[in-house]
């Protein structure tokens, strides 16, 4: 399921060891500021094809690799759409993907687009082909396409 915030960037509070063990000292929180913290998550992203099958040379010592070729490494569902590649986020790595993919992380691989579902029961499960439909939370001018009308949970 898609619920919960995406934190960008912060830490867990690491418990020390009792003396004399080695990490008597842990390393201090970092706590994550409002712009590193996305209360309305995406359902997923939509990267295009250059953004997908394009050349990179920052991998593991300047080997050319491709987005595609690391996400399926990784293991992560991709749906091909009209305008490109969506990675949903109903699945087991939903805390990773926004931190490689999302322009707002610290270290994206892309820049990807967001996507939104239509405006539903935000306790209800939102199936991968609903992401998409919407235009997000963030929008004030948001008005419900054909699409979304026409859309129905499955």
């Amino acid at each position: 399921m898609n619920t919960g915030r995406i934190v960008f960037r912060g830490s867990y509070d690491v418990p020390a060891f009792p003396p004399p063990h080695p990490g008597e000292s842990p390393p201090p929180p970092e706590v994550p500021t409002p712009d590193q913290i996305l209360e309305d998550p995406p359902c997923g992203y939509l990267l295009t094809e250059e953004q997908y099958n394009g050349p990179r040379t920052d991998g593991p010592a300047g080997l050319i690799t491709t987005v595609a070729e690391r996400i399926e490494a990784h293991g992560w569902r991709v749906q091909t759409r009209p305008s490109g590649y969506m990675v949903p986020l109903t699945q087991p790595e939903r805390g990773l993907i926004p931190l490689l993919l999302d322009g707002q992380a610290a270290e994206p691989w892309v820049a990807a687009e967001r996507l939104y579902g239509p405006p539903l029961d935000p306790r209800a499960p939102l199936p991968d082909s609903a992401c998409g439909l919407g235009r997000g939370p963030a929008s004030p001018d948001w008005t419900p396409s054909a699409q979304d009308l026409n859309y129905i949970p499955d």
